[in-house]
């Protein structure tokens, strides 16, 4: 059982640190691309349904090739919660 623990987690750490990088794809961009979500109330995004009181909703458009950030765009829906605890 031992061995195969030990296998087990040398094929894990082999996978894990021989696979690409998500961050190794080049930034082509002068500047990175930042667009802020005009927050408002949820009850556009959820007709008929009770959302959480202090969810705020919003969109956002980003481009759908960051290579030509001037073309076409998607607008992503985005939803917050803030935090109602203290640290």
């Amino acid at each position: 059982m031992l061995r195969a623990g030990r296998l087990i987690a040398a094929l894990v750490l082999g996978m894990t640190t021989l696979s690409p990088s998500a961050s190794a794809a080049p930034i082509t961009a002068d500047e990175p691309y930042s667009v802020a979500p005009v927050w408002s109330s949820c009850s556009q995004f959820f007709a008929g349904v009770s959302p959480i009181p202090t969810a705020q909703c919003g969109t956002v458009a980003v481009p759908i090739d960051y290579a030509k950030p001037e073309g076409a765009q998607a607008q992503l829906a985005v939803l917050k919660v803030p935090a109602s605890g203290s640290r």
